[in-house]
């Protein structure tokens, strides 16, 4: 089987200073980190408000939602330890 490799990429990032691609792709696997769990907490604030007077079929959904969310969460850290060490 052949490798397939990457070119050397650079670019720059939002203080000018160069990247390399996989400098890129960490802080882009950071960002998606930490929007996940933004919509994590605004989705466990939404349950507390709602859990006593939402319909059970849509907090059933937001929970759901929420468990998926949980699920990512974890699996992106397990996969960043893993990438880490």
């Amino acid at each position: 089987m052949v490798g397939v490799e990457l070119p050397w990429v650079q670019v720059t990032d939002t203080k000018g200073d160069k990247m390399t691609r996989t400098d890129k792709i960490v802080e882009d696997v950071n960002n998606h980190y930490n929007n996940l769990v933004c919509e994590h907490k605004k989705l466990h604030d939404e349950i507390e408000q709602c859990q006593f007077y939402a319909p059970d079929d849509d907090l059933k959904q937001l929970k759901m939602r929420k468990l998926k969310l949980k699920d990512e969460i974890q699996n992106l850290q397990v996969n960043l330890k893993t990438f880490t060490k």
